[in-house]
């Protein structure tokens, strides 16, 4: 095992619960590492868009699986050797090499469009050459760095999925088991604020009763899924440890809980045409939850507490005998962890809930101005909630807590969504800020034969680099791309890397210069399952259901046969007959 160095410790003993060692573990990286760790991404990002503005031409040259494998190379395989000790045993280099690839392209490619703005001509290329796939209906709500930061966020996922399992992950970024901000602690929280983000409230002025109706039912279907996919997993794989969720629960059944929930109040308690902002009750329920897990109600004991007092009071066993507490006296005892997390969580999602009912509304009109207003939005709520750490810091709340839920995992989680949002959106519209709706000169000759053409002015704004096709299929199908990861992660982990290393603790002959070369193919067949793949099982799973549809309308729309019932009268029977000549013409 790698030994790790320590980048900051709380105190063991916590002035709000005396007596009481909530935190033998030291903090597995500090919270600001969390920051740099996902740098690489947004970095590729801004290359990406920076090196399609170079080569205009390279967005229609390259096809599908072009744009996959730009998208592989900048954003992807970056992350991938930040994560892992090997080429780097320090993760600041790949860090420091996507900074300056990202600067040099982004220098090279505002030279190259103030050139062609001096010159009068289109910075890039018109709406018709793109040649990009279209928006989802849920997509074209919303802006399209809104898109961006979705697929960036399960990228890093699926990644740390599979490289917690290989030899040279970076221990600092694994999970913490008590309190601390590991990076796989933000994965959970990031999932509730992207439902949040995107709820179905969000994009709406009013909804009426049959509209909040239909919407919920959507949003049931949806939690019937998570449900069912948590069962998949309590069956297929039970030995997952207990200190994370619980001995019974898992991710799937906290996502589909707290969607439920969430989803109900806002569409019944706080629909969008309320006075009541979301985030109020949010932070009264959180405030008291927090009461409750301090002096008041002493909650974090009863979640942590040790399994008895010669455990607590070994301190070899201390942290272990804390996370090991009884299972079996009965369902709250044996899955505590889960549950009570899903009321922080909760509170997230209504917090999510406020960002999205105030963003997506003035990212409809998608102007550059409002999108660089929404931009400072996020960055403030970010710079506040991050703010609030000085509060654990000084002893006056508990620390981050990724079991607990508790408030400063919930503000650490608001403020790293807002602030990795606010970057994408950065990344994103640079050149769209830049470009801008310049004026007509007689120098702007292009501009002002499409304006005559076309009797319009908003010609004069050109259109961003094309947004990532990968992305967009990421962000349209985020459960099936993490399914898919969690499917390979598996057959990874538990066929292909015992098989190849010829025993089920691959870990110990592993070599080290293996692990990142087997990361990045991991991910580049789960973006090749994802793109391919998904789409082909979603166009079959379409045809059989317009196949069932036809088939169940033409059963409807075929006349029905009545027999005749036996030993009717001679009057009768000729009654009946007439009748059905008569249902026999109509139907003809």
């Amino acid at each position: 095992p790698q030994q790790q160095k320590v980048v900051g410790e709380f105190s063991p003993y916590h002035p709000l619960v005396p007596g009481f060692k909530h935190h033998t573990e030291p903090v597995r990286c500090a919270i600001w590492e969390v920051f740099v760790a996902v740098l690489p991404l947004v970095l590729g990002l801004s290359s990406r868009n920076a090196l399609l503005c170079l080569a205009p031409g390279l967005a229609n040259r390259a096809g599908r699986l072009g744009h996959l494998l730009l998208d592989h190379g900048l954003i992807t395989s970056a992350f991938c050797l930040c994560i892992v000790t090997f080429p780097a045993a320090s993760y600041a280099v790949p860090v420091a090499v996507s900074a300056v690839v990202a600067v040099a392209v982004n220098v090279a490619a505002l030279a190259r469009l103030l050139a062609r703005r001096r010159r009068g001509q289109w910075l890039w290329w018109l709406p018709a050459e793109l040649g990009e796939p279209a928006f989802s209906a849920e997509q074209a709500g919303r802006a399209r760095f809104i898109t961006e930061f979705r697929g960036l966020i399960y990228l890093p996922t699926c990644a740390c999925i599979l490289a917690r399992d290989l030899p040279c992950f970076r221990l600092p970024f694994g999970k913490t088991r008590t309190f601390g901000t590991g990076l796989m602690d933000v994965g959970l929280g990031c999932f509730v604020f992207l439902m949040g983000l995107t709820a179905p409230t969000c994009r709406a002025r009013a909804l009426n009763r049959h509209q909040r109706q239909a919407a919920l039912l959507k949003q049931t279907v949806l939690c019937l899924l998570l449900t069912g996919c948590g069962l998949v997993r309590l069956a297929v794989a039970p030995d997952q440890a207990v200190e994370e969720y619980g001995r019974d629960w898992n991710v799937f059944f906290t996502l589909a809980a707290v969607k439920m929930v969430g989803s109900a109040t806002e569409l019944l308690l706080l629909p969008p045409q309320s006075r009541l902002p979301p985030a109020l009750p949010a932070c009264l329920l959180l405030a008291a939850y927090e009461v409750a897990l301090g002096p008041v109600g002493r909650l974090a004991i009863t979640i942590v507490r040790p399994e008895s007092a010669a455990d607590a009071q070994a301190p070899a066993a201390a942290a272990a005998a804390a996370l090991t507490a009884r299972r079996d006296a009965g369902f709250f005892e044996a899955n505590r962890e889960g549950l009570v997390a899903c009321l922080g969580l909760y509170c997230l999602y209504l917090l999510a809930l406020q960002v999205g009912r105030l963003a997506l509304p003035v990212l409809a009109s998608r102007r550059p101005a409002d999108v660089g207003r929404v931009t400072g939005w996020c960055a403030a709520v970010a710079a506040a909630t991050l703010a609030l750490r000085v509060l654990p810091a000084a002893g006056l709340a508990l620390p981050e807590s990724r079991r607990l839920g508790n408030a400063a995992y919930v503000a650490w989680i608001l403020g790293f969504c807002c602030a990795y949002m606010a970057a994408c959106a950065f990344a994103s519209c640079l050149f769209a800020a830049l470009a801008g709706p310049y004026p007509v000169s007689s120098n702007n000759v292009h501009l002002r034969e499409h304006q005559r053409e076309h009797q319009s002015e908003h010609l004069s704004q050109p259109p961003p680099p094309p947004a990532s096709p990968f992305l967009q299929l990421v962000d349209q199908h985020g459960l099936a791309y993490f399914l898919i990861g969690n499917l390979l992660t598996g057959l990874t982990g538990r066929c292909i890397l015992p098989a190849l290393y010829g025993r089920p603790d691959f870990g110990r002959v592993m070599p080290p210069a293996a692990c990142a070369p087997v990361l990045m193919a991991y991910m580049l067949v789960l973006s090749l399952a994802t793109t391919w793949l998904l789409p082909a099982i979603c166009r079959l799973l379409a045809a059989l259901w317009r196949r069932t549809a036809t088939a169940a309308a033409r059963r409807e729309s075929r006349p029905t046969t009545v027999q005749p019932p036996l030993h009717l009268p001679q009057q009768q029977q000729q009654q009946f007959e007439q009748q059905l000549r008569l249902q026999t013409i109509s139907s003809v």
